[in-house]
């Protein structure tokens, strides 16, 4: 993940503007990504595998039936025909 002075220097490359920055504001902004590589790296280990069609879907077999784990900032939704596992 580049670093926040990494992030205002490819700005400042493609637009050619000079910018200041909050730090606060620069939280808000990559939070999400934040939070989308622990959750996806976190469900990769425990053995679910993303849906190449929707990156915001993992699936895992778990008691010989599929278990979909969807999610959008950060709501998740967990469905399986025999819940609870």
């Amino acid at each position: 993940m580049p670093s926040v002075s990494e992030w205002l220097q490819l700005y400042q490359q493609q637009t050619g503007k000079n910018c200041n920055i909050i730090k606060a504001l620069y939280g808000l902004m990559i939070l999400a990504m934040l939070f989308y590589n622990k959750l996806k790296n976190d469900l990769i280990k425990n053995g679910f595998k993303l849906n190449s069609y929707d990156p915001f879907v993992a699936n895992k077999m778990a008691n010989g039936n599929q278990l979909t784990l969807s999610w959008h900032a950060d709501d998740l939704k967990v469905s399986h025909t025999l819940l609870p596992l």
